[in-house]
């Protein structure tokens, strides 16, 4: 996962989420990435603040599958 600032670092901030993740053969579930976003965080609250938040919207966001060929389905 990436999570990257936008704009200039005020107090209140907002965030662009990337993540990707390799096949899971138990849950069933192929290789994929998405791409969401947390809006106006408070950047004086501690890191794991922003990473549950982070985590919460890339649950949420429309996974796009990766083909994997070749490769036993690992990106």
């Amino acid at each position: 996962m990436c999570i990257a600032s936008e704009g200039d670092r005020a107090d209140v901030s907002d965030y662009q989420i990337t993540a990707m993740e390799s096949a899971n053969p138990l849950a069933g579930t192929s290789p994929g990435f998405a791409d969401a976003s947390v809006s106006a965080h408070d950047r004086r609250q501690r890191v794991w603040s922003l990473l549950r938040k982070a985590c919460e919207e890339i649950d949420r966001a429309g996974w796009i599958a990766l083909a994997a060929e070749g490769n036993g389905g690992q990106i």
